[in-house]
């Protein structure tokens, strides 16, 4: 190891006491009072300031002529970290001497190192057989990258979808659940961060289960019964209200429920089945949202639309719905609780400001998910109509990948070029 940290005043609240700790010139180190996430551990009774992960140190490829190997630091937390007394925004290139304080009061560390140059690589004319079978040295990375499984999905639907053609309701399902998890796949990728598969569908299977159970009943009574959810509308401001309320408020707090069980279950686990399963940053809420939201369009789609229109006008016509309900769900039921997902994890970093965030991530994807109900009654006119939902539905994609692209500067575990830190 040729870089290192030396703490500047060696103090108690230091979780380890050690002359110096040393980078890797490949792994990520964490700094803060999270002991599960954390190479480097403070003491939170010394150093109040100092939050549960703080910041990360980072090699880089510092973008010279000479290609020398550099560290970065990320800053992560409420009170900011500071380098020669000077408070960084995000990220800063480290120097030899730099002295890394966290907090106004928090420790202090003395970066140092001596400069590496990588290794040219000299020209070989020589054909391995890896390089004529690619897929041989490559099989275990397209599974680590996520390449191989959307694939093998694919290859199964396509073929599933060929025997399931003399039964349209099989078809119909195959076809949306297919369509439902590119999707969500997009999404997935988009975060950056491993979360189990298992996981995920659970959370699914478990959105869908509440929508079949009593819950949902419950739910309806409450925001269309008791709250203007079930108002006549005859124009857009009323059937702006009545969606807010009787599809907005209610649908988006029922996909948050799941979400809302594992924040509870994790607490009780032990690492690192408290990090797979609940929900600690902005990321984690934005997927388990996002899934709850894959199977309520998925319920919603297959075992209500769908069945109402093939009875009225028949299969074709079920299957014009389907498919643009389905592919819609990325920027539709994904879309809200993904966001609101977003304020859920923001609320686990900021324990003090919990309430705030989720009253207003809760209302905000409400607004959006009744924007887009009531745009019908924005015109008589089909083009305005047309013209008005696929505005709502692009505002509702945006502030999904913008609260997507908020959430991996946020997080611990998705450094400024995206690769997950595990």
């Amino acid at each position: 190891m040729n870089a290192y940290l030396i703490p500047k005043n060696p103090h108690p609240g230091l979780g380890q006491q050690s002359i110096s700790y040393p980078l890797s010139t490949r792994e990520t180190l964490t700094i803060g009072r999270e002991p599960s996430r954390c190479q480097i551990l403070i003491d939170s009774s010394y150093y109040q300031g100092v939050s549960r992960v703080h910041a990360e140190i980072k090699p880089v490829n510092y973008p010279t002529t000479h290609n020398i190997l550099t560290w970065e630091i990320s800053d992560y937390s409420s009170n900011g970290t500071y380098i020669n007394g000077n408070k960084i925004q995000q990220s800063h290139i480290l120097q030899p001497g730099d002295v890394i304080q966290l907090g106004k009061d928090g420790p202090e560390f003395i970066f140092n190192y001596q400069p590496q140059a990588f290794p040219t690589r000299k020209n070989n004319d020589s054909i391995s057989v890896s390089q004529l079978l690619p897929v041989i040295s490559k099989e275990n990375s397209l599974a680590k990258k996520g390449l191989l499984i959307p694939g093998i999905l694919t290859s199964v639907f396509v073929v599933s979808l060929f025997f399931a053609g003399s039964n349209p309701n099989l078809f119909n399902t195959l076809l949306g659940l297919y369509i439902i998890i590119i999707c969500y796949h997009v999404i997935y990728r988009a975060c950056g961060k491993d979360k189990p598969w298992w996981l995920l569908v659970g959370v699914a299977i478990a959105e869908i289960l509440i929508l079949v159970s009593p819950i949902l009943l419950l739910f309806i009574i409450v925001f269309r019964g008791i709250l203007p959810g079930g108002i006549e509308q005859n124009n857009l401001a009323s059937a702006f209200i009545a969606n807010f309320f009787g599809a907005g408020l209610m649908e988006e707090l029922l996909k948050a429920i799941p979400a809302f069980i594992l924040i509870f279950v994790s607490r009780f686990l032990k690492s690192p089945w408290r990090e797979k399963i609940g929900i600690w940053e902005p990321l984690d809420g934005i997927l388990i949202l996002a899934a709850a939201g894959a199977g309520f369009t998925f319920i919603e789609t297959l075992g209500q639309y769908i069945p109402r229109i093939v009875a009225a006008g028949g299969e074709l016509a079920g299957l014009q719905l389907l498919i643009p309900r389905t592919i819609g769900a990325i920027a539709g039921h994904m879309a809200y609780s993904g966001y609101f997902g977003y304020f859920i994890g923001l609320s686990m970093l900021k324990p003090s400001k919990r309430w705030l965030l989720l009253g207003i991530g809760w209302v905000t994807s409400s607004a959006l998910h009744g924007l887009w109900n009531a745009s019908a009654s924005i015109s008589a006119n089909p083009f305005f109509v047309s013209l008005f939902l696929a505005s709502a539905g692009i505002v509702s994609y945006m502030f999904l990948m913008a609260a997507i692209l908020k959430a991996r500067e946020l997080s611990p575990s998705v450094n400024r070029f995206g690769t997950y830190q595990k």
